[in-house]
């Protein structure tokens, strides 16, 4: 693939990244799952022990299915809550073109979801809150999760892109975040 950095008008070249899905695998990531957990969810989760995730109100669920080499379809319907790391989310600048399906964030164990952020409606909306969204150049407000604190990290991402009013055409029609 051929880009352009912005800072430089010289093109580059990025290699593809190998397919994750493959023997491939990203490892250092995906064997990390564990501990990415346990940093994300410190209020949630208690320990990981054997392939246990145990939780602070003492539930239990399998962290590994151990069903290797899934296809694409069997990753999205049925991943474990492991396969989650299969696609590591890249920080700075981008050195590789992603391959098709390469898409961190997409597989997701709907169990464990729901375990952390409501098994229903009801107990998602428990945990909504109104936030200001780009408050200097769009007066808006976002209903959403107060679970990690995403309220909060989504408000200073709010105040940072209102210090940039010309990006304001590219967030100003934002998604729904229920």
């Amino acid at each position: 693939m051929i880009a352009c950095n912005s800072s430089e008008q010289k093109p580059s070249i990025r290699a593809a990244r190998p397919n994750s899905i493959s023997k491939s695998r990203d490892t250092s990531f995906y064997q990390q799952g564990e501990k990415i957990l346990l940093l994300a969810y410190p209020d949630f989760i208690e320990e990981i022990k054997g392939n246990s995730i145990i939780f602070k109100d003492k539930t239990v669920m399998k962290y590994d299915d151990s069903i290797s080499n899934k296809s694409w379809v069997q990753l999205l319907s049925s991943p474990s809550i492991k396969d989650q790391f299969t696609f590591p989310y890249i920080k700075g600048p981008m050195k590789f073109h992603p391959e098709k399906n390469d898409d961190p964030g997409r597989i997701r164990n709907e169990a464990f979801f729901k375990k952390m952020y409501g098994n229903s409606e009801e107990e998602v909306k428990k945990n909504l809150v109104e936030i200001a969204w780009l408050l200097n150049t769009l007066h808006q407000t976002i209903t959403i999760t107060r679970i990690i604190k995403v309220n909060d990290n989504l408000s200073a991402i709010s105040d940072e892109l209102d210090k940039l009013p010309a990006i304001i055409n590219y967030v100003s029609h934002r998604g729904r975040t229920f």
